[in-house]
């Protein structure tokens, strides 16, 4: 569903039942609709000391996309980063986006990031890949779920 340009409501209109529930239910769906999802449930060791060729995490996979705006989120439940740091960047196919976020700290952590950008009306292959700024392995920990075990890490597109 696609979202409805606001309407602009005049003096004495009276509102019909479709058009409240494109303006309101619809719109409010829209905004909370994950586009795309995907997981990974492995955690992944990050060996990668380059910006230039760094260590996939997870990708979305190849989608299309309308020319709305998208939030691009990444989880996941711990990161352990090497001695230097743990860099993050998000991916549009062999296209670096820049920096998503960095694990500093020697003790890692969570980690939820997001980032808002518009698309060009086309495919787009977003991933969430690290490097190292050290010569130790970081570690983007996830796992399948369930009693004793760490949740699924993951990356979405939503709209707005």
């Amino acid at each position: 569903m696609p979202w409805a340009d606001p309407h602009t409501w005049l003096v004495g209109e009276v509102p019909t039942a479709d058009l409240l529930n494109e303006q309101i239910r619809d719109n409010l769906l829209w905004l909370r609709e994950d586009y795309y999802h995907a997981e990974f449930t492995a955690s992944v060791g990050v060996t990668a000391t380059s910006e230039a060729s760094p260590t996939t995490v997870v990708t979305l996979g190849t989608q299309t996309f309308d020319g709305a705006p998208v939030t691009v989120e990444f989880f996941c439940i711990w990161a352990q980063p090497g001695t230097g740091g743990l860099v993050l960047s998000l991916w549009d196919g062999g296209t670096n986006l820049g920096i998503f976020g960095e694990i500093a700290t020697t003790g890692g952590g969570p980690v939820h990031l997001a980032h808002r950008l518009i698309p060009t009306a086309a495919s787009h292959e977003y991933r969430v890949r690290g490097w190292n700024r050290s010569g130790t392995t970081g570690v983007v920990f996830a796992g399948p779920g369930g009693s004793g075990q760490y949740m699924p890490g993951g990356i979405r597109a939503v709209g707005g």
